[in-house]
């Protein structure tokens, strides 16, 4: 049995539910952030050092305990930390660089790469070519993302 195109009341319908329950769940989110900082306030005011964590604190009610975390984020500027390292190594601390920061390779794949890999057959042997697509295979992994959905009011032209 094949399916019919929808119609546009159909379409229209479907549309203002999702917008009307959007609505709905952003008031609740609203709400829920109200409570949500008004807890985390609560906690870093009247809250212990919670145990094993140094930068967890909690507070307890009869129902419920309440842990709110700090955490945060660290960049490094390669850069400066170059500048930091050729410093050690003048005064002859280069070792210390070593207590400071762990060296990492980073890879970050070619915009390209895929399509090179796809089209490089008269590059290697079709053995070596082979194992490299296998590498290659082993080494970039691809996950599809969920789609994301937008539903927006159509525009009616000004007369």
């Amino acid at each position: 049995m094949d399916k019919e195109i929808p119609k546009a009341a159909e379409i229209d319908a479907l549309a203002q539910l999702y917008v009307d329950a959007q609505a709905q769940a952003d008031k609740a989110q609203d709400t829920a952030n109200i409570f949500h900082g008004q807890l985390i306030t609560m906690v870093q005011e009247f809250g212990s050092i919670a145990p094993k964590s140094e930068k967890t604190r909690q507070l307890q009610g009869e129902t419920w305990i309440v842990k709110v975390t700090q955490s945060q984020s660290v960049q490094i500027n390669a850069a400066e930390v170059s500048k930091l390292r050729k410093f050690l190594l003048g005064i002859g601390k280069t070792r210390f660089f070593g207590k400071l920061f762990v060296t990492e390779e980073r890879y970050t794949l070619a915009a390209d790469a895929q399509q090179r890999i796809s089209t490089s057959t008269g590059l290697l042997s079709a053995s070596s070519m082979a194992k490299l697509r296998a590498l290659f295979t082993k080494a970039v992994e691809i996950k599809p993302l969920s789609p994301r959905l937008k539903v927006e009011p159509l525009k009616k032209d000004k007369e």
